[in-house]
């Protein structure tokens, strides 16, 4: 099926025009309403900074969502995060954004989801057309990513990490590739010739950037569709929606959610 969302280049040109206009900083909102049904998306920057204004922002708008009547729920990214014995700070500190929302949702106890696709067939479809080592390399390198940025000298052993990622990932679709953190550090050298490494943070960010990486862009795209049909389920049902999702996700959804709300 055939979407009205942006392509990852078209993605990529309004960053620029944003950057241009000093508005990188601000969150990319987009709030559209259909027969009461209203949907609040917050395209987050993803930081763990508890001190940033985005967070402030957040609350503004889920204080006024609130308020609306109706059903009410809220979508964060990723997974639902474990923060019920968590203040708001450490939320943001150890989930970041998608934490936030979490923590926001169980306080003010809206009903909360993770409009994720199942991995198991997102997985598959990726090894299928880009092979089982390009595949874990990518799922892998995001994970790095996002542990490099949040600081990993304060987030215990690498090795524990990394074996724990394995051990929730779908290794049963890889086609009978065997891996370990030292396989993984292998495939990470041969795609990229260079060793793995906390320092190597642009090149993890290249390899995981969707627009930069052809698996990443189809990871991207397979994650936006299950967002939107998500979306598009719940205001069928007559349900207000409040999401906070990286502002990619935002930008490439935009025309599709703008054409969907306008009845």
């Amino acid at each position: 099926m055939k979407y009205n969302f942006l392509t990852h280049e078209e993605m990529s040109t309004v960053y620029s025009q944003r950057a241009q206009q000093g508005k990188s900083a601000e969150l990319y909102t987009l709030d559209f309403e259909d027969n009461l049904q209203r949907l609040v998306f917050c395209g987050s920057r993803h930081t763990n900074d508890p001190d940033d204004k985005q967070f402030g922002e957040i609350e503004e708008l889920w204080n006024t969502f609130l308020t609306l009547p109706g059903n009410k729920i809220a979508f964060c990214e990723g997974n639902i995060r474990p923060i019920e014995a968590k203040s708001r700070e450490e939320a943001i500190r150890v989930h970041g954004d998608a934490g936030f929302m979490c923590w926001l949702a169980r306080q003010d106890k809206v009903e909360l989801v993770s409009p994720e696709p199942d991995k198991n067939l997102e997985v598959r479809a990726l090894v299928k057309e880009f092979g089982p080592e390009k595949t874990i390399l990518y799922y892998f390198d995001r994970q790095m990513y996002q542990w490099a940025r949040i600081g990993f000298r304060h987030h215990g052993n690498v090795r524990e990490y990394i074996l724990s990622f394995l051990d929730r990932f779908p290794t049963e679709e890889l086609k009978g590739l065997e891996v370990s953190p030292n396989i993984l550090y292998d495939i990470f050298r041969r795609e990229t010739g260079k060793t793995f490494s906390f320092l190597e943070i642009q090149t993890m960010y290249e390899l995981m950037a969707p627009g930069r990486n052809e698996i990443a862009s189809a990871s991207s795209l397979f994650r936006n569709e299950s967002i939107f049909h998500a979306i598009t389920r719940y205001k069928n049902d007559n349900y207000s929606i409040f999401v906070v999702y990286g502002s990619g996700h935002a930008i490439v959804l935009e025309p599709a959610l703008k054409a969907l709300y306008a009845g």
